[in-house]
């Protein structure tokens, strides 16, 4: 039997009648399924369910979200990573801007949870350590807890002290910021979901970032031409 099947189904609290018509199958075929010993459930399927529970508001939903990361997606290419974690277009969107970037800043708050292996920043953060040599720098709260955390997540990326800043100011959701010459955006994190935020805000989030960060990029935006 395939233990990992099995226990999703426990984690979901979803039958085999419910996942059978999610799936487009009979009850006996989900029951066949996990009996085998080799894995009834591909990145498609795990997709389904976890679409399922959001649509139903399930209490099950970030634990079955947290089991899948944990146990169906090492390893796996990002575009399944993004099928399963249903983060939208936000990650993808996120890896293309990263490409011509200059200057990366990671602005965390103090909540560790969005570090967890399958979460959308924690993908994000993996993505951008293997995009170097992209200048990457991060924005910390005046606590150790979440710089020990990602020295803890990536000791291999040797996270120099001189990439890495604290300050009092706040952000309510992580917060990512591409910095080039022609251009400056952000993407905020929730749990589900990676958003672009508006231009006008993306600049006064970076503006804000770099009283403590240093601007490492000559940015000309289209309103500093002279008339």
């Amino acid at each position: 039997m395939s233990r990992r099947d099995k226990e999703l189904l426990e984690i979901s609290r979803l039958s085999a009648t419910t996942v059978g018509r999610l799936l487009g199958c009979s009850r006996q075929a989900v029951y066949q399924g996990v009996a085998r010993s080799k894995d009834y459930f591909s990145i498609s399927n795990l997709s389904i369910l976890i679409l399922h529970l959001k649509r139903s508001d399930s209490d099950r939903l970030f634990a079955v979200m947290d089991f899948i990361a944990e146990h169906y997606l090492r390893n796996k290419r990002e575009s399944e990573i993004e099928l399963v974690t249903s983060a939208d277009a936000g990650l993808g969107q996120l890896s293309r801007v990263a490409a011509r970037a200059h200057q990366i800043i990671i602005w965390m708050n103090e909540n560790i949870e969005h570090l967890e292996n399958g979460h959308n920043l924690w993908i994000a953060i993996e993505r951008l350590l293997n995009r170097r040599p992209v200048i990457i720098d991060c924005l910390l709260p005046e606590i150790d807890t979440v710089l020990n955390k990602l020295r803890e997540i990536w000791p291999e990326y040797h996270l120099s002290n001189s990439h890495i800043f604290s300050s009092s100011a706040a952000v309510n959701l992580p917060t990512v910021i591409a910095v080039a010459p022609t251009f400056v955006r952000a993407f905020v994190f929730a749990r589900l979901s990676v958003e672009e935020i508006e231009p006008t805000d993306a600049r006064r989030v970076w503006e804000l970032a770099s009283t403590t960060v240093p601007r490492r990029v000559d940015v000309r935006f289209r309103d500093d031409d002279p008339k």
